[in-house]
């Protein structure tokens, strides 16, 4: 987003504050092509700007006059206000999954739009992988919000399963309000390029989604 902030989902109730969490201690992110932008980053190149319920925004700061994010080669998503695009059941949105190995992207349908422990949700009738969470969902071209969480539903006295779907937790005000910031944090690390060598071992992946 905006060149600069990467936003994903937060899964280990990570705030600003704690910087020293015991889940999450690098960070690597990669292009659309699948070669590696950061690797490894520690908590020093980039700040944790929102930690909401269920979105996390990581701020990489600005370098050379632009986000640094841009300024090593990764585009930007345009964020829209969902209430604005007003997305029906049975629309369409476009969801990006990862089975763990490849990031795709799924057409999927809009089975309902609500609540879920005071976080405004989008509910799609697919079963988004396993590790998918924070991949964006988007509607018109636009970022609406990130993967939370898979659910299957079951018959209480057979334990059949009745149907699997998937929700995503919509952007907040807050989040939204980033692209409209005018204080420049121009502090980002140049070393930021020196995290972007290719991994020498296997990288490790996290299932942030399954509960």
């Amino acid at each position: 987003m905006a060149g600069r902030y990467l936003v994903t989902h937060n899964p280990f109730s990570l705030s600003p504050e704690n910087r020293n969490d015991g889940y999450l201690r690098k960070l690597s992110a990669y292009r659309l092509d699948g070669t590696v932008l950061i690797y490894d980053a520690p908590f020093h190149v980039f700040e944790v700007l929102i930690a909401e319920p269920q979105t996390l925004v990581f701020d990489f700061g600005e370098y050379d006059r632009q986000g640094a994010l841009a300024y090593y080669g990764m585009a930007s998503a345009e964020f829209g206000q969902w209430q604005a695009l007003n997305p029906q059941p049975g629309d369409e949105v476009a969801q990006v999954n990862w089975d763990g190995r490849v990031t795709s992207v799924d057409w999927v349908r809009v089975s309902a739009i609500g609540e879920k422990n005071g976080t405004p949700v989008l509910e799609m009738d697919n079963f988004v992988e396993p590790g998918a969470s924070g991949g964006g969902i988007f509607y018109e071209g636009y970022h609406l919000g990130n993967n939370w969480i898979r659910a299957t539903d079951t018959e209480a006295t057979t334990g059949q399963t009745v149907r699997q779907f998937t929700l995503a937790a919509l952007n907040t005000a807050d989040l939204l309000a980033l692209s409209q910031r005018s204080t420049v944090r121009n502090d980002a690390d140049p070393g930021l390029a020196n995290l972007t060598t290719q991994p020498t071992a296997e990288t490790g992946t996290l299932d942030l989604l399954v509960r």
